[in-house]
């Protein structure tokens, strides 16, 4: 951590959320560009429900097996907060929070099972994409928002607006890992709200009575997915925690070995190029799923 500067993580997390745009191509040209108040982070949404389908590119791996067929829908729910609920934005409103959607390629239009996903604050939605690729192409619909809304905070400073987040919660976790990891129960009380919310939105895409969702999680939702699963949150199939796995190397970070060779190496980790590990994730993920396996037969 020492000899490195906030800046010179300002300019590498930039640089990896406009990667997104590389890897995604418009199926319908009546889109429009949000910038969600983030010069980094723009995001390219469909104005009229069109989808995104995501192509291989070497920003977010070098290897072709990271090329799978599934749709990527981006959906500016934006306006709104925890406490008083969400709206869809209107145009060039300014978002509080953001939810991607990938489906499989074949049938987008399905009646699929859901999938939820929960991404840690020291990543975002895209340092997932790669694991919820696969998911979608083994059959399931996955979501996964994020969230910068006023009464979510996680600094109470300047460190909650979304170009510094994921930033500082990275500079506080390579500071002091253990202080850190002290304040998992601070953080699941956010990570509560935020399933809570997701769950409402996705309750409210299904096209009709679906059956249960599935939750998985990182680091910063375990407690919260512990308490959940003892109340037994109506609506939901199942837990599964991404920090539990041995192959799951990159615990709390999402899967920077193939979306952030930066921070990959402060966590010395290196790529695979075979994605081994995350092919396995992906199978157990489906296996905690009831009935997943038969999905993907």
């Amino acid at each position: 951590m020492s000899g490195y500067s906030v800046p010179v993580f300002l300019h590498h997390e930039g640089l990896e959320d406009v990667a997104l745009l590389d890897v995604i191509e418009l199926c319908k040209s009546n889109s429009a560009f949000k910038t969600g108040g983030n010069l980094f982070n723009i995001i390219l949404e469909a104005a009229q429900g069109g989808n995104l389908v995501l192509r291989n590119n070497n920003s977010v791996a070098d290897n072709a097996d990271l090329c799978v067929p599934c749709n990527l829908t981006l959906k500016n729910i934006a306006s709104g907060d925890f406490s008083g609920g969400f709206e869809r934005a209107e145009n060039f409103e300014p978002a509080s929070a953001e939810v991607r959607i990938f489906s499989p390629a074949e049938n987008e239009d399905a009646n699929l099972r859901s999938v939820i996903l929960i991404p840690d604050k020291r990543a975002d939605s895209v340092e997932y994409i790669p694991y919820m690729k696969f998911l979608a192409a083994k059959g399931f619909k996955v979501y996964s928002g994020d969230f910068f809304v006023r009464d979510g905070k996680w600094f109470n400073s300047f460190a909650d607006f979304r170009i510094f987040r994921k930033i500082f919660m990275r500079i506080n976790y390579f500071q002091n890992p253990v202080k850190f990891e002290m304040q998992k129960e601070f953080y699941s009380f956010n990570s509560e709200r935020e399933v809570k919310a997701m769950l409402d939105f996705v309750l409210k895409e299904q096209k009709s009575a679906a059956e249960p969702v599935f939750l998985a999680g990182d680091w910063m939702s375990d407690i919260c997915f512990d308490d959940f699963a003892s109340e037994k949150l109506p609506g939901v199939s199942g837990f599964f925690k991404l920090s539990g796995l041995p192959e799951y190397s990159s615990k709390g970070f999402g899967f920077v070995q193939q979306t952030s060779p930066f921070t990959a190496f402060f966590l010395n980790l290196e790529r695979e190029p075979d994605l081994e590990n995350l092919k396995i994730i992906v199978e157990k993920t489906v296996e905690a799923i009831p009935g997943g396996t038969d999905d993907t037969e």
